[in-house]
């Protein structure tokens, strides 16, 4: 029985309050740092690329507006959303684009003799760093060979440019990447980090940029390297496919797609790294390098990269998508070989675990609000994962509209009350605990983007050249605290095994 003079005093009343707080907020804690109801400021959602809000929503069904004229959207680049609510979409075209909450357009930048071919990311402050990038033929030295340059470019809240920092020349160009930016955070500090790939003639490495917010390179790691000579024939092509991905008919070759359909929507860009949470420590920094391994780090702004886990996923060739932090210390890939793809399990954690076979697929992991995996099939279907059973739990099939071939590259984006998947011909949404479709809304030209999911619910969809603005839930606000109770804690060292920090 409680004591009655304890429930009288308002100071143990209050004490319960907070420690009630506390624990709600401790549960409801995502990996990198963000709290409930954060901003989608990252391609997959947050730094640990899970792509879960924690936030309620509603059914797509019509959208309240669509904004046309948003220009040709590069494979995979989705809406990333500021602290404030305002919405960053970037096209082929080199040009970066803000709106409102509501649709409407604040500003645009260019930039200038560059194509953005991956979504930007946004830093505490509201600062928008994005990569441009080109190609070109270069003749000097009496030789001609395909140069590749890259430049990370730092915008205000407001559209200013603040700087532009090119990538380190090796010789052939300043690198090739379609990776979408990550930031790392610690003690107050954010570093901006790109993975990107050299090429000489016959040799290939993945490089790990780490940028200062005030411009400058600070640390170029060199995470993996090949040598032409490890390709042994088309279907062990080598990492030479991860130029493939600014070709959009390169989708088709590598998918094993029929080309009677004349249906592309381009590669899945070149895997994001992902921050994990290291106990209490700055995060972990893992990366795929699309090939054959998944290595992490751990990271200093003073001292740089120091590799503490690096998993050999395969001895062929393998198409990775970016990692996605399980809550329990593992990464997780999509990995497609020529006819078979996998879920795979690497570091920080050192507890190996077995892969999980599905179907092709172009997306990255998603995370659900209970901790399942979502994989969206190449077309278009969902596969569900018990990632603690290893095993395949549930398969849903969508409807196709407009054609009996549907198509997708894009990773679900969930929140604690559905999972949204976008396909060539419908937007669909799933309810997030059961996994069967309430609502579908067709269309044409998705399966490209992730949607996005800001803070009050609302959802941003991009189809063909439209963003759709889908509605947060009304007659409730977007306070997560009842609904999502379900949502383990953050635990990198819990049933997965410790970290790895040799």
């Amino acid at each position: 029985m409680p004591n009655a003079g304890t429930a009288r005093d308002p100071s143990s009343a209050r004490r319960r309050i907070l420690a009630t707080l506390a624990a709600v907020a401790s549960t409801l804690l995502l990996f990198g740092g963000h709290a409930v109801a954060g901003s989608w400021d990252h391609l997959h959602g947050d730094a640990a690329n899970t792509g879960f809000a924690t936030v309620i929503t509603a059914p797509a069904s019509l959208p309240a507006r669509r904004v046309a004229g948003i220009g040709q959207v590069p494979p995979g680049a989705g809406p990333v959303i500021g602290p404030d609510g305002t919405v960053y979409v970037v096209n082929l075209q080199g040009v970066l684009k803000a709106f409102s909450p509501a649709g409407d357009q604040k500003w645009k930048r260019d930039t200038p003799g560059r194509q953005i071919v991956a979504s930007p990311v946004v830093g505490a402050d509201g600062a928008i760093y994005v990569v441009g990038t080109t190609m070109s033929r270069d003749h000097r030295s009496g030789q001609t060979f395909t140069r590749y340059d890259a430049t990370l470019f730092k915008f205000t809240a407001g559209g200013g440019l603040l700087w532009r920092t090119d990538f380190p020349d090796k010789g052939m160009g300043t690198g090739l990447t379609s990776a979408s930016p990550n930031i790392w955070r610690g003690g107050g500090t954010e570093v901006v980090m790109v993975p990107v790939f050299y090429t000489t003639v016959g040799d290939y490495e993945l490089h790990l940029l780490a940028f200062s917010t005030s411009g400058p390179l600070m640390f170029d790691q060199k995470v993996t390297a090949w040598s032409h000579g490890d390709v042994t024939s088309e279907a062990d092509a080598g990492p030479w496919d991860a130029f493939c991905n600014f070709i959009p008919v390169c989708m088709n070759k590598l998918l094993g797609l029929d080309p009677v359909k004349e249906i592309s929507i381009g590669d899945p860009p070149m895997p994001s790294v992902a921050m994990a949470s290291s106990g209490g420590g700055p995060p972990i920094v893992v990366v795929a390098d699309n090939y054959q391994y998944l290595v992490g780090y751990s990271f200093s702004p003073a001292s740089g990269f120091k590799e503490v886990s690096r998993r050999h996923l395969n001895t062929g060739s393998m198409r990775m998508s970016s990692p996605a932090m399980l809550r329990d210390g593992h990464s997780a890939i999509r990995g497609n070989g020529p006819s078979e793809a996998w879920v795979l399990f690497g570091g920080p954690s050192v507890v190996e675990w077995p892969e999980v076979k599905i179907p092709l697929s172009g997306a990255t992991p998603t995370l659900t609000v209970d901790g399942r995996i979502v994989m969206v099939n190449q077309d278009g279907d969902v596969t569900v994962i018990d990632p603690s059973r290893r095993r395949v739990i549930n398969s849903v099939s969508l409807s196709g509209s407009f054609t009996d071939f549907k198509l997708s590259i894009a990773p679900a984006s969930a929140s604690c009350s559905h999972v949204f998947v976008s396909t060539t011909d419908v937007l669909a949404t799933l309810d997030a605990k059961a996994g069967v479709v309430v609502e579908q809304f067709f269309w044409r030209g998705g399966g490209v983007t992730s949607p996005a999911i800001g803070a009050d619910g609302t959802v941003y969809a991009l189809a063909g050249d439209t963003l759709h603005i889908f509605a947060p839930p009304s007659g409730r606000p977007p306070g997560p605290a009842w609904f999502c109770r379900s949502a383990p804690a953050v635990n990198p060292q819990g049933p997965g095994g410790g970290i790895l920090t040799r």
